[in-house]
């Protein structure tokens, strides 16, 4: 894991006033779940996407994988889910920026060890989930062979649980960046898909490898190297 990636959200973002406009016109006409999706707050949404891609440099707060905005737009993840606590919707460190499928799969699972607590915590010890404005990722989560997740505490092992951080899908992405940055990428690939260390870890190992390629491109090493003797 690099410094790019192991980031800290050292200071929330600070609402404007004609953000505080909009989150007041909003909470006037009665706080629900859909509120959140009232056209008034596009501007402020738009203020807190930008404030957070350059905090999170662009990453995901959950796979700290690069969020694709081209392919679809950076979504606002409330860290304790809105359904439960609607007074946080509009906090802004209750608000960090999220890929899809972190977002999907963290949905409104339990975000605090006490949900009955009336003030947003101030420590992170209360979170369940790693949170970016508290926690150095490093220290809960290692990234084996920049592939698999791997929970160091228990908050990072309910992190990587509960947020899927080892689906199929974002195993393969994070094998193609290996394999395009790295010389011979394919090779960590392939020994890891079939080391028994991680076997409870991978999920989905023969869609993985086929879509990777993974026997082909050992193969053809393979021959290269003997031509080569």
């Amino acid at each position: 894991m690099n410094s790019k990636e192991n980031f800290i959200i050292d200071k929330p973002y600070s609402l404007q006033p004609e953000d505080e406009h909009a989150i007041s016109n909003v909470q006037n006409k009665g706080l629900t779940v859909r509120s959140w999706t009232d056209k008034e707050l596009d501007s402020f949404k738009e203020n807190m996407r930008n404030y957070l891609h350059k905090k999170q440099n662009g990453l995901c707060a959950f796979c700290r994988m690069k969020i694709h905005e081209e392919n679809a737009t950076a979504e606002l993840e409330h860290f304790v889910n809105k359904n439960s606590r609607l007074d946080w919707m509009f906090l802004p460190h209750n608000l960090v920026l999220s890929c899809k499928l972190c977002n999907s799969s963290k949905s409104t699972k339990k975000s605090l060890k006490d949900m009955t607590v009336t003030d947003y915590p101030t420590d992170g010890d209360d979170f369940l989930f790693v949170n970016p404005y508290f926690d150095r990722y490093s220290e809960h989560i290692e990234i084996k062979n920049d592939i698999l997740y791997m929970g160091i505490t228990d908050k990072g092992k309910y992190t990587v649980k509960e947020c899927k951080l080892n689906r199929w899908k974002r195993t393969i992405a994070r094998a193609e960046n290996l394999i395009q940055n790295r010389k011979d990428g394919f090779i960590s690939v392939f020994l890891m898909m079939y080391n028994p260390e991680y076997a409870e870890v991978v999920e989905d190992k023969d869609k993985i490898i086929n879509r990777l390629h993974l026997k082909e491109r050992m193969q053809q090493y393979k021959a290269k190297h003997r031509n080569e003797k």
